[in-house]
């Protein structure tokens, strides 16, 4: 696909200019089209719902747009290679996090949508604590129900309790495509989480709910009559702990000391804990954990979100 002196000519040339030229681009394209019609992938990783022409092409515009250059992570990639099988292993592994990430973006974003709407206009339901940055809602039928404070693994106990959630699925080959709950079903699901912990919830804490109770963390892959060889012929590498130190380093120069202190605190103390340790807003340590957050993705050309964060923690301590 790609030799070790046209990759120095394509490095060299990206460097000077910043820009992704055709000789690129066409690189980029060969690598997403090759990937997906290999079935690199499982069908609930493409942007349509099934790896085909349209498919292939909608992932390479969002990749690119979104991760690539958006987050510097094609620079990343070039910086981090010196020849052309590291950078093509980089390219592979950036290109799976992304459409990972994209794809639960999606579905949490599905979910989220569907239940704003069901709290707003649902009788069962009432916005006790309107907030701009994200009101606190409950049963309407309660009487002055107090704000969630346990921690997310407390909360995300009370969602299992709750018992089986019938999910519909875009196919029987698809182990968990999209959880998609029938309105009904989300409206009872939502009903019963809110009188499990007898409290106040956010947009927020549902979203911790439906990433870890429908887990969509760690999408399912679909299972392959064989297993699937990739693109250079080789195994993943193992994870490249020199370079996974590296990019946590480079993170943490780009943090706050709030900023720090707030992602320690995240391990073990639930928001408002943290809000009013630092004395600070809730909506405060919501930005600083966003604003963490997209330092962290400027260095995801190598490594995963969750990957850095670990090993920032593990520097931390």
């Amino acid at each position: 696909m790609l030799n070790d002196a046209s990759f120095r000519r394509m490095k060299r040339r990206y460097r000077e200019t910043g820009a992704i030229d055709p000789e690129l681009f066409a690189l980029l394209r060969r690598l997403v089209f090759t990937l997906a019609f290999q079935r690199a992938f499982p069908p609930a990783y493409s942007p349509t719902g099934k790896w085909d022409e349209e498919g292939a092409e909608e992932a390479l515009a969002g990749w690119t747009a979104k991760r690539l250059v958006a987050t510097n992570a094609l620079a990343a990639a070039f910086d981090h290679a010196s020849a052309a099988r590291p950078f093509i292993r980089s390219l592979e592994r950036n290109l799976r996090h992304h459409l990972q990430n994209d794809r639960e973006r999606r579905e949490i974003d599905n979910l989220l949508e569907r239940s704003a709407r069901l709290l707003r206009g649902d009788t069962r339901f009432r916005e006790w604590i309107p907030q701009q940055a994200g009101s606190w809602w409950g049963l309407a039928g309660d009487t002055q129900p107090p704000p969630f404070g346990g921690r997310d693994d407390e909360l995300v106990a009370h969602a299992w309790a709750i018992g089986d959630v019938v999910l519909w699925t875009y196919s029987s080959s698809v182990e968990r495509a999209s959880p998609v709950l029938a309105t009904a079903v989300l409206g009872r699901f939502l009903e019963k989480l809110f009188g499990r912990t007898q409290a106040l919830l956010t947009l927020g804490h549902l979203a911790v709910v439906f990433r870890r109770r429908f887990n969509l963390d760690e999408p399912t892959r679909l299972p392959l009559d064989e297993e699937h060889e990739s693109l250079l012929g080789h195994e993943d590498p193992l994870r490249d702990e020199a370079g996974l130190r590296a990019a946590a380093i480079a993170v943490l120069s780009e943090l706050s000391d709030r900023q720090v202190e707030v992602i320690l605190r995240k391990r073990d103390q639930p928001l408002e804990t943290i809000a009013f340790a630092l004395g600070i807003s809730r909506g405060t340590v919501d930005n600083e954990l966003r604003r963490a957050g997209e330092a962290i993705e400027r260095h995801t050309a190598d490594f995963s979100r969750d990957e850095i964060l670990e090993k920032i923690l593990d520097v931390l301590s």
